[in-house]
């Protein structure tokens, strides 16, 4: 999926006129500043847009808690890249995925921070996340 000026209308004081994102997800209502939150496939952001402004708002940037290993020729450290969401609109969190480590991102609604990342043994290349009702249980889908 590729947003690109669809969503907000150009030329009213919006940044939608340089904006040019890939979409793996969109969640509406997710956040108390706006309404629809953006997955970023290959970035380590969510992207925030508010629908009352029809304007994009900001980028809430993910670290992975993944560390290079030390030594020559490690590497840098590991990089998230946003795939699905899924809200848990009682409970005030928006969960993601990452297509690239093993870590589900957990984010606060309220203040559009990342409360808690979590390391999820035995996944690779992650695409789907699903929360339970009782906002209890996270469940992901992987290769």
């Amino acid at each position: 999926m590729h947003l690109i000026n669809s969503v907000f209308t150009p030329g009213q004081g919006s940044t939608a006129e340089a904006l040019s994102i890939d979409v793996t997800d969109v969640s509406l209502g997710a956040t108390t500043q706006s309404d629809i939150c953006v997955s970023t496939p290959g970035k380590n952001t969510i992207a925030v847009f508010d629908t009352a402004k029809l304007a994009f708002v900001k980028n809430i940037e993910i670290e992975s808690s993944i560390k290079p290993r030390p030594g020559p020729g490690r590497g840098e450290p590991a990089k998230v890249s946003t795939m699905s969401l899924a809200l848990d609109e009682a409970g005030g969190k928006l969960y993601t995925i990452s297509g690239s480590t093993n870590e589900a991102i957990v984010i606060d609604t309220a203040s559009d921070s990342v409360e808690k990342i979590v390391a999820v043994s035995g996944i690779r290349s992650a695409s789907g996340v699903a929360v339970d009702a009782k906002g209890k249980r996270l469940f992901v889908a992987a290769q």
